[in-house]
């Protein structure tokens, strides 16, 4: 089963400014940085539920390679499953 994705305000805002970062000090690591979220992303989105539980239903999934980006702020999306949300 495929689950539906959305990121939450907060969360496309930490990638915006994790991303700005990296245009302005280190532009040649943004599409690794894209690739990596793009593939963390679809990970999520085919077994949410393979990711450690941190509170209640709450759910960590991290980025290997850029993981003090992911650290330094708290992306969050929602995962939603048949419209329910896990």
């Amino acid at each position: 089963m495929r689950y539906r994705l959305r990121f939450r305000s907060l969360a496309r805002g930490d990638v915006l400014r994790a991303r700005k970062w990296y245009e302005r000090e280190a532009s040649h690591m943004v599409p690794p940085f894209l690739d990596e979220l793009r593939s963390l992303v679809t990970s999520i989105g085919e077994n949410p539920l393979m990711y450690p539980k941190v509170l209640d239903e709450v759910r960590r999934a991290l980025m290997t390679r850029f993981s003090s980006v992911a650290t330094a702020g708290s992306v969050q999306c929602s995962v939603f499953a048949g419209g329910e949300r896990v």
